[in-house]
């Protein structure tokens, strides 16, 4: 075969991987237009992603200054009210989005890096390498997450990126486990058992045939931990284990808690806080369900996600 038919094919093989992932996002959309409660997780996630790029953009205030008395109820001039300190609880709870957000998907992205080497590797290697890697996650799967996350937290110094490292560690193995099972059976497909006879070396199967297929599947993977790293950081936060200089909807219900805010009843404090937190829980969950239906079809009608 010459040179310019090798070249040919490589660019067929290359337009064929980008119709299979523009197949695998209309797929994503229509299940999407099927679903209210998808298409309204989608539109609540875009939102506050939009709002934690530009929150100057949106808070009446500045969060770190005094605006009012203290203890303000919602009114026209503050709709969710101040804090103990006279600053504007709407304006901290845009400004939170941001630092919520972000920890949310820096430690999803780590997640899912550990997850992706652990799984992919166990799972097309085995051997000694597989079972060592698999008793590691093994060993992490019975540790409880949120001790885990508290001592690591604790350990580190509070900064933005420990934390997403500590929420990290405690979430990567769910998605080893599932990479390493979708891993095994990718790899007994018969163009992979071809593509060895004929010499190709195993860096290159994984990089062309393993990993892109399994893609889809960490992509859902990787929403469902945003959904879970979100409230990790809010306990960590919670029980003051944050970055004191920055604020998120967890350090917010830190303060609520620590300066009287539950006693005093001033709900608007830490109410607004909390519901955000469980909405935006519970959109990304629904969003990584529609993913993981793509990917695997046979979670079709299961659960509530399918309302």
């Amino acid at each position: 075969m010459t040179v310019k038919k090798i070249g040919l094919f490589r660019n067929d093989v290359f337009r064929w991987r980008i119709e299979q992932y523009k197949k695998s996002l209309i797929n994503f959309w229509d299940d999407l237009k099927r679903r209210k409660s998808a298409l309204f997780a989608l539109v609540f996630i875009l939102v506050l992603v939009v709002i934690s790029i530009f929150p100057q953009f949106f808070a009446p205030n500045d969060p770190t200054q005094r605006v009012g008395a203290i203890w303000e109820p919602p009114s026209s001039a503050h709709l969710l009210g101040t804090d103990d300190v006279g600053r504007d609880v709407l304006s901290q709870l845009i400004y939170g989005t941001r630092i919520s957000m972000l920890i949310g998907f820096l430690s999803a992205s780590i997640a899912l890096i550990i997850g992706m080497i652990v799984g992919v590797v166990s799972g097309f290697y085995g051997g000694i390498i597989g079972d060592l890697l698999m008793r590691i996650t093994d060993f992490f799967l019975i540790i409880p997450n949120f001790p885990l996350m508290v001592v690591l937290a604790y350990t580190l110094k509070p900064s933005l990126e420990t934390l997403s490292l500590a929420v990290a560690i405690g979430i990567w193995t769910q998605p080893a486990r599932v990479l390493y099972a979708e891993v095994l059976s990718l790899r007994e497909r018969p163009y992979i058992l071809r593509a060895k006879v004929l010499g190709v070396s195993n860096l290159k199967i994984l990089l062309r045939y393993i990993i892109p297929r399994a893609m889809p599947i960490a992509f859902a993977m990787a929403i469902i931990n945003m959904g879970w790293a979100i409230p990790s950081e809010a306990f960590l936060s919670w029980i003051g284990l944050s970055d004191p200089t920055q604020i998120s909807w967890g350090s917010m219900l830190y303060y609520a808690f620590m300066r009287g805010s539950f006693i005093c009843g001033a709900w608007w404090h830490f109410i607004p806080p909390g519901i955000l937190i469980m909405l935006t829980v519970v959109a990304f969950m629904i969003l990584g369900q529609v993913a993981q239906e793509i990917s695997n079809p046979k979670l079709k009608h299961r659960g509530f996600y399918a309302l």
